[in-house]
């Protein structure tokens, strides 16, 4: 941190630029990871619901084969 003296006489701290400039780069990565776990968080979703939609098929296959056996 930079000190700097202000209008009314007194020293006040200014933070440089370049820590803001961090603080966007860093809010930039947080987002992009954010992004990635919300994209691995669907794929993960979709994978379960396509498993449990297969998981329903097999079980319907099932009952209609022995539906039919007992017919």
């Amino acid at each position: 941190m930079q000190s700097s003296e202000g209008m009314d006489g007194k020293m006040t701290a200014r933070i440089p630029a370049t820590r803001w400039a961090g603080a966007s780069v860093m809010t930039a990565m947080h987002a992009e990871a954010l992004r990635a776990m919300h994209a691995e968080a669907r794929e993960t979703l979709s994978r379960r619901r396509r498993a449990r939609f297969t998981s329903t098929l097999k079980i319907f296959g099932v009952v209609l084969l022995l539906a039919a056996i007992a017919s």
